[in-house]
């Protein structure tokens, strides 16, 4: 989750300065269903966890499935898919049953993890299962009010999951952070106790050296990823009922920020070459993003804040936590940014796109849809390569053509 970098940004060039309110032209949809697994899109093919019912059931469970689909990136046309049947159950009416994890592309490998947090690799090419773990059965991780939320990172040959695990692991250490083989399915390490969060792990090189950072439900933890081993920890806990952490890290030069709302908000830390951590400051309000993902680019972050906080998607100095500005932009309330060939495209939870220029002084509007674009909620981030955005709800996968036009070149 977060593009090739884990980061929200895409290397695109060549793309629309702005659209008119109608948005950017249409290219192709399909029907999905429910969902909030982002669409990931490689080697010319869209990859689509979601969950279908089956016609005539309304408000039942009963014939559910969750299924893997991939399709052709430039049709929609498509090529394969998974079906197993659904067993999640949400707790709240609010929200989907699920999936909500984004699945991990590596090579001619797909990483997907279910609403009920059973881990798979598919072979892109057929969908063909090469092996599978339950992360509840064989480490205990703990439902919580929502589906299983926390998408795996695939970095040489490993498989890194915010497992949450209750049981003992490899050597006696616990299973909150499990590191999986690629190949195998086999367990490679696990470390700490920690509870699952929905923020899922981000590897960064600091001070020439590779450090894997995972928010989990009490703590930023700083772990070596050959072995697991913890180099650096951070006390960090969203509170109330029901409540989960569910913004992933963002790793900036030898610097990590994370957040979290309603309630604790934005914390930046210096990264040691030990990894360990020193906290350089906070602000409970500045940005305390509830889920939405957090975007850097040079030397600031753009990102949402909560309801409680207005809503607003604003523009931070990373290293001092000054607001440089704010647009309160009320119908787009808690979006998804992405960021590319110096433009932001933001896509808000009521369906709404825009389109801002990468500025640090004020915000400059490029373009945005009169209303929505898609039926509410739109909770999925979007998704950009070849120059087409492709966004969903949990009734259709869209993609638009966001090349600059001809004229414009």
């Amino acid at each position: 989750m977060g593009g090739p970098f884990h980061n929200s940004h895409s290397a695109e060039t060549g793309l629309t300065d702005g659209w008119g309110p109608d948005g950017p032209p249409r290219v192709w949809s399909v029907p999905c269903g429910t969902g909030y697994a982002v669409p990931v899109v490689a080697g010319g093919r869209v990859l689509l966890h979601h969950r279908t019912s089956p016609d005539g059931i309304d408000g039942s469970t009963e014939g559910d499935e969750e299924v893997l689909a991939c399709l052709d990136a430039a049709t929609g046309r498509p090529l394969w898919e998974d079906r197993r049947p659904a067993t999640y159950v949400r707790k709240y009416d609010t929200y989907s049953d699920g999936p909500y994890a984004t699945p991990a592309v590596a090579g001619d490998a797909v990483f997907a993890i279910s609403a009920s947090a059973v881990l798979r690799r598919f072979a892109t090419g057929d969908g063909a299962v090469a092996w599978g773990r339950d992360l509840v059965a064989e480490f205990g991780t703990e439902p919580n009010a929502f589906a299983f939320g926390s998408s795996p990172l695939v970095a040489d040959g490993v498989v890194y999951v915010n497992v949450g695990g209750t049981t003992g692991g490899l050597g006696g250490a616990g299973s909150g952070i499990v590191a999986f083989d690629a190949a195998t399915g086999g367990t490679r390490w696990t470390a700490t106790d920690d509870a699952d969060s929905y923020a899922s792990p981000r590897l960064g090189i600091v001070h020439g050296r590779p450090r894997l950072f995972l928010l989990t439900k009490t703590h930023l933890r700083v772990l070596d990823p050959s072995d697991g081993a913890v180099l650096g920890s951070a006390a960090y806990e969203v509170r109330g009922p029901d409540r989960v952490t569910a913004v992933s890290p963002v790793v900036a030069g030898n610097f990590v920020m994370i957040t979290g709302g309603p309630g604790p908000g934005p914390r930046v830390y210096a990264v040691a070459e030990d990894g360990s951590l020193s906290e350089l400051w906070k602000d409970r309000r500045v940005l305390d993003s509830q889920f939405n993902n957090l975007l850097p680019w040079e030397g600031v972050v753009y990102g949402f804040t909560s309801p409680w906080t207005q809503g607003e998607f604003r523009c931070v100095d990373m290293a001092t936590g000054e607001k440089q500005w704010g647009w309160e932009a009320s119908d787009l309330r808690r979006g998804s940014s992405l960021g590319a060939d110096g433009k932001i495209f933001l896509l808000g939870e009521a369906g709404r796109l825009a389109l801002l220029r990468a500025d640090t002084e004020k915000p400059v509007v490029l373009g945005e849809t009169d209303g929505p674009i898609l039926k509410a909620p739109t909770f999925a981030a979007p998704a950009l390569a070849a120059g087409r955005l492709y966004i969903r709800n949990d009734f259709e996968l869209v993609c638009f053509d966001v090349r600059k036009l001809r004229g414009d070149l």
